[in-house]
């Protein structure tokens, strides 16, 4: 929804490398696939180096997708 929200105000918004970022890491999260939350935030930090802050961040997402993958198959 904040997506749809930063199109709005910045109709070239979508068109910026942030914006696929964003989006693929939602992707990542609603599919719950660590793989590619992994391949998505390594594919962004090459281009554009993640400050300390943004990547303790994103491995504390990590970490819960991690944990709410681990839940799942231990319920199969």
């Amino acid at each position: 929804n904040a997506l749809e929200k930063y199109e709005e105000l910045d109709p070239t918004f979508s068109g910026t490398r942030e914006y696929r970022f964003l989006k693929d890491i939602a992707a990542s999260l609603d599919e719950e696939d660590v793989g590619k939350f992994t391949d998505v935030v390594k594919e962004f930090d090459s281009m554009t180096a993640l400050d300390s802050w943004k990547t303790t961040l994103l491995l504390r997402v990590k970490e819960k997708l991690k944990a709410k993958e681990l839940e799942d198959e231990d319920l199969t």
